[in-house]
């Protein structure tokens, strides 16, 4: 299924602007929501980790307090 979208001329300059030989505005979206979904996707996990060594800190000086 097709779902038309309605783009501002000045956008479709700047995205026109782009494009390499040959390829369509379909295909440069494509792009442009790819790199942005493995960026989101990159932010996560850098994220889970910086969560995941907060963690694993805190609990170390837990240990640190109990021990001595």
């Amino acid at each position: 299924m097709v779902q038309p979208i309605e783009l501002d001329d000045d956008l479709v300059e700047r995205m026109n602007g782009y494009l390499e030989d040959g390829e369509t505005l379909e295909e440069f979206i494509e792009e442009l929501v790819t790199i942005y979904e493995q960026g989101v996707r990159f932010l996560q996990e850098g994220a889970s980790r910086l969560t995941e060594s907060h963690t694993t800190d805190v609990q170390r000086a837990r240990v640190d307090r109990h021990l001595s």
